[in-house]
């Protein structure tokens, strides 16, 4: 399995329509330490190496629809976003 810079993934989901609502999700933040044959592997240690991804995990499906891959200067640029809005 190969990743995009985002992706989204519905197969956990039965979509009404062009809409999948989900009740008990979390922004966490993961690095991408490679693939095998069982398919990404990921951690939570922020002293990995690896490419830094946001992730929006879904806790009563154990799921992750959507997955960003996000350089050093983007997550400056969210960080500076998103803290203007909590001013």
């Amino acid at each position: 399995m190969s990743y995009d810079k985002h992706n989204l993934y519905w197969g956990a989901y039965k979509p009404q329509k062009d809409f999948v609502g989900i009740k008990k999700a979390d922004w966490i933040v993961e690095r991408f330490l490679g693939e095998d044959d069982a398919g990404g592997n990921f951690s939570n240690n922020p002293n990995d190496k690896g490419t830094i991804c946001l992730i929006l995990e879904d806790k009563e499906n154990s799921f992750w629809p959507v997955m960003s891959f996000l350089s050093n200067e983007e997550i400056r640029k969210l960080i500076k976003d998103l803290t203007e809005f909590i001013k």
